[in-house]
């Protein structure tokens, strides 16, 4: 008679409790709102300006004269920028209540601003400015978004 073959190890039946669920991961931190300091807005204008070599000159007196750079940025936030046409175009225009200006005005107003600053003053500087209009357009639009960074001193 043939011997029976061993028989196999009894099986465990069902875990006596469920599987815990996997953990979650952990919730990233809110990435807080981008903002930009006045040295950022200072070299995108001063990137427009073409300053090449001279553009540390032209962010210093940027950052000199911030205080009327900023109201001039405040307007394009409240008034937008038109189109030659004088169409609103930018930031969201539909909802300006205002009207709007173009970048001659914009240019001509950021030009006054650096007064005794003869390497960019007169006709160079507006040329400059208007035919780059969109790169300083750009920096404006997050002034308008995000606005200037808080220096916080812990």
């Amino acid at each position: 008679a043939p011997t029976p073959s061993p028989t196999p190890s009894p099986t465990r039946g069902p875990p006596s409790a469920p599987t815990p669920p996997p953990t979650p991961e952990p919730t990233p931190a809110p990435t807080p709102p981008m903002c930009n300091r006045k040295c950022d807005y200072c070299k995108a204008a001063c990137v427009a300006f073409e300053c090449e070599n001279r553009r540390h000159v032209c962010e210093h007196a940027c950052q000199l004269h911030f205080v009327p750079i900023k109201r001039i940025m405040g307007k394009f936030c409240q008034h937008g920028a038109c189109d030659v046409s004088g169409a609103a175009v930018r930031l969201g225009a539909e909802r300006l209540q205002h009207r709007c200006f173009g970048r001659d005005f914009y240019c001509s107003e950021l030009c006054a601003v650096f007064p005794s600053e003869g390497w960019l003053m007169g006709m160079r500087c507006r040329d400059r400015c208007e035919s780059n209009f969109d790169a300083i357009e750009a920096s404006w639009g997050d002034y308008c978004k995000y606005g200037l960074c808080k220096l916080t001193i812990k």
